[in-house]
């Protein structure tokens, strides 16, 4: 196993290549590709401005890689796993954090110094954007207290979770301009990308906010919550109401919509809407199945509204899918509120 560290308030892409994380012969500013003796693929990176960039990971290891940091800046990052499975951790806290395949998270950093773990064998295709503090600076009439809600005061880091079709919508649009030709049009498309994915932070933030300090949920609370989560995927073509699905598990109504979007990141028919596009996806591109025989197997009478929800979560028809007119980047995925 082997371990990197940075404690440097450097760049640390410029860090890492010296550290040789990076090769340095085949490496460019914009495109960082893996030493050999750690694996292989590539990290790209685009710097939009001073004080934000995206960075657009695929890699595969051919060992565990730790990667260690001590990172004395403040910075915010937004991160999607397409494909691979990592943990996080830090040295002053007995609990970690798996980030598995269709997660969104957030790491807010601190000055504490924590791991990150990359399994060998594993190819992690992930996207990041990285604000730095200064980015707001005069955008705003409140760019302090943006900044104070994305750049935690505390100096322990912290990472969390968060679900939305308008954050995933986001995230997909990206890809989709991630590959075309650099130009003019290009780079102020993904610049409003990434103030629109602020502002579903602030927003998404304040609603668990409010959850938070009017709920509280007992063990069994929780597993009544999971199990209604099940209930959720296995009834796709004929779902539970919520008052039907409160009385299956025995909790009222409200417990089980807050508790659901606290657990779950999503509302209940949220998630149910995660459920189905994921499945109708999977049928468009691995079945024969055409899009009035995939609508109704996830639950829709009406193909025009299927076609809108689809639309909605992916950008794209499920027509255009199921024809090749269009090819989602692998790995996309959606969940929706």
């Amino acid at each position: 196993m082997n371990s990197i560290t940075i404690n440097t308030p450097l760049d640390y892409f410029e860090v890492l290549t010296d550290k040789d994380f990076f090769d340095t012969s085949t490496s460019t500013n914009d495109v960082y590709r893996l030493n050999p003796n750690y694996g292989h693929g590539t990290v790209e990176r685009v710097v939009l401005s001073e004080g934000v960039e995206l960075a657009f990971m695929d890699m595969t290891f051919h060992k565990d890689v730790i990667y260690e940091y001590e990172i004395p800046v403040k910075f915010f990052e937004f991160a999607y796993c397409i494909e691979g499975r990592l943990t996080y951790g830090h040295y002053d806290r007995e609990t970690h954090i798996t980030i598995n395949p269709g997660d969104t998270f957030y790491w807010i950093n601190g000055s504490d110094k924590g791991w990150i773990k990359y399994h060998k064998n594993t190819r992690y295709n992930m996207i990041a954007i990285i604000y730095r503090d200064y980015f707001f600076n005069g955008l705003v009439e409140k760019s302090d207290e943006i900044k104070k809600i994305m750049f935690s005061t505390d100096k322990k880091s912290y990472t969390g979770f968060i679900k939305s079709s308008e954050l995933i919508l986001c995230f997909n649009q990206i890809l989709f301009c991630k590959e075309e030709d650099k130009s003019l049009h290009k780079y102020m498309y993904l610049y409003s990308k990434v103030y629109e994915m602020a502002a579903i932070f602030l927003k998404e933030n304040k609603t668990m906010q409010h959850i938070k300090s009017s709920l509280k949920l007992s063990k069994e609370d929780k597993d009544k919550i999971f199990e209604a989560k099940e209930l959720v995927e296995n009834n796709l073509v004929n779902p539970y109401s919520i008052e039907d699905l409160s009385r299956k598990v025995g909790l009222n109504t409200f417990k089980l919509k807050s508790g659901f979007k606290e657990m779950h990141q999503n509302t209940v028919f949220g998630y149910l809407r995660v459920c189905r596009m994921k499945k109708a996806r999977r049928c468009l591109e691995c079945s024969d199945c055409t899009v009035l025989e995939v609508a109704n197997k996830v639950g829709y009478s009406n193909p025009s509204h299927f076609s809108v929800a689809f639309k909605k979560i992916y950008g794209v028809f499920p027509s255009e899918l199921r024809n090749g007119v269009i090819k989602l980047p692998d790995g996309v995925e959606s969940c929706s509120q």
